[in-house]
């Protein structure tokens, strides 16, 4: 199994019912209907709020590696990523186990 994690932490100016976010999140959701190889895939907004979390964060887990690499290309996730990338700042981890 392959995991990614996706931390998102939303830029200066964008709120969480800005209408944009709001979108992009749903097309992101969409997305493990629309791509093979999708074993689990767990989403939501942080509920503390502490000065070092993130805002929302994306844990997905593939049946392999290959899957994942094909979910990586393919072109709709490349689309949600790139609406993503002008409302928040993220950073990623990607394991095996």
């Amino acid at each position: 199994m392959t995991h990614h994690i996706v931390l998102m932490r939303l830029k200066q100016g964008v709120a969480r019912d800005d209408a944009r976010l709001r979108e992009v999140l749903a097309d992101l959701a969409a997305l493990r209907e629309q791509i093979d190889g999708i074993v689990r895939w767990d989403y939501g907004w942080d509920f503390l709020g502490r000065p070092i979390s993130y805002d929302f964060a994306l844990v997905s887990t593939f049946v392999s590696r290959a899957a994942f690499e094909a979910y990586l290309a393919h072109p709709v996730h490349q689309a949600v990523a790139g609406r993503l990338r002008e409302l928040v700042d993220w950073v990623l981890c990607d394991f095996e186990a």
